[in-house]
């Protein structure tokens, strides 16, 4: 079964008259379409958002887990026999040909009775990973208590603000009764599934979105001059 439509075209109609868009537009109404949905989902998403606490507390914990894990994993290098025993284990694609080639080839060696090095490539590529891992966590952990801002509204509005920016001819600005803000407005309504006359202040938002604007400029000269190349070649 197919998902209701995010929007009536009602109120697909009223979004296009609102940025001075035609509504005959097809382009511009499949692009508003999509940035309906795109708005849904960051502000549904946004809702699920945990409190700085908890999510500090799930990043340490991966952040502790990668960093045990790659002791564990440098200790297993001094203990010749769990090494070759482990890496030869290795499922295919995981940690690449170099480490079960690196086994093989000492295995060989000590049939032949010649004591040769451990090539322990295919470590060092899990260890990369594991390192990776332990500084995203770290990084993306987030110093504030408490909680969080309520960052949905300003996602909704940036979509807005970015088909604003593409498929509007009127320069937006961030002042509360701009072309822009009644758009921005009517936009987060249907988004959200709120009532336009709702008190729900969407001021700081909007005139945030506008901070955007060499972005979005720079977005919308980019996916025009890639849509040119697309329709000459």
């Amino acid at each position: 079964m197919s998902a209701p439509p995010i929007a009536t075209a009602e109120q697909i109609k009223q979004l296009l008259e609102l940025a001075g868009i035609c509504s005959s537009d097809e382009e511009a109404k499949s692009w508003l379409e999509h940035a309906l949905v795109a708005a849904q989902n960051s502000n549904r998403i946004a809702k699920k958002r945990p409190l700085w606490a908890d999510q500090k507390e799930l990043l340490s914990d991966i952040e502790k887990t990668a960093r045990k894990l790659t002791r564990q994993l440098q200790q297993l290098r001094s203990h010749s026999y769990s090494f070759l025993v482990f890496w030869s284990a290795v499922e295919p694609g995981t940690a690449g040909g170099f480490a079960r080639r690196a086994v093989l080839e000492d295995e060989t060696s000590q049939l032949r009775h010649r004591p040769k090095p451990i090539k322990r490539l295919g470590d060092l590529e899990i260890l990369s990973i594991l390192s990776n891992i332990e500084g995203a966590a770290k990084t993306a952990k987030d110093p504030r208590k408490g909680r969080p801002r309520k960052d949905g509204k300003q996602y909704v509005i940036d979509q807005a603000f970015a088909f604003f920016v593409r498929q509007c001819s009127f320069a937006p600005s961030g002042t509360p009764t701009g072309r822009f803000a009644n758009f921005a407005r009517a936009f987060y309504a249907i988004a959200v599934k709120r009532e336009s006359n709702d008190d729900d202040r969407l001021d700081r938002q909007i005139r945030q979105a506008l901070r955007r604007l060499p972005i979005e400029r720079e977005r919308a000269q980019y996916m025009s001059t890639l849509h040119k190349k697309i329709q000459d070649s």
